[in-house]
């Protein structure tokens, strides 16, 4: 082998290795926020008795939250009531309190909190706050058929929930 043979085999490993160590390599990833809600709506059911007395008053469903979230994004579970009616027709969402309880929780649900009220509004209503992270909330909520002035028989509705970062 010749001596100009010899010392370009010992250059080009050379020049190899400085373009390894000068070059850049970027990753970029970008993770889109998801969600998972069980159930997506709750079928309400009540049942008033002649007598005025409300025989089926409350209704306990367990609603599960799991949601990662873009950073700096709150986490919002919300329950919106439809068409409760009872024997003399459409009934105010009024007529409809929740109370609801931590039944487990992980990550960021960890921080939140179930919470309680009276389907005030057609916009619906938050059944948690203080959700910032991502992770998981399970809510224990009681729905509750509220006010005595209510006809005897049957109410019926439905309570759409979703699950949103903003």
């Amino acid at each position: 082998m010749t001596a100009q043979v010899r010392a370009l085999l010992l250059v080009v490993p050379l020049a190899l290795a400085a373009q390894q160590r000068t070059a850049n390599t970027a990753l970029a990833l970008h993770v889109q926020p998801e969600a998972r809600l069980t159930p997506s709506q709750v079928t309400l059911q009540f049942h008033v008795a002649p007598d005025g007395a409300a025989s089926v008053i409350t209704q306990t469903e367990l609603v599960d939250a799991w949601m990662r979230p873009a950073p700096h994004q709150q986490v919002h579970l919300s329950a919106r009531l439809e068409n409760l009616s009872g024997p003399n027709g459409l009934v105010s969402g009024a007529a409809v309190t929740w109370a609801g309880t931590v039944a487990g929780a992980a990550g960021g649900g960890q921080s939140a909190a179930c919470t309680g009220g009276r389907f005030d509004s057609a916009a619906g209503s938050d059944l948690a706050s203080g959700w910032q992270r991502a992770g998981k909330l399970s809510c224990s909520v009681t729905f509750a058929l509220a006010g005595g002035a209510l006809a005897p028989g049957d109410y019926t509705g439905t309570v759409a929930l979703s699950l949103t970062a903003e």
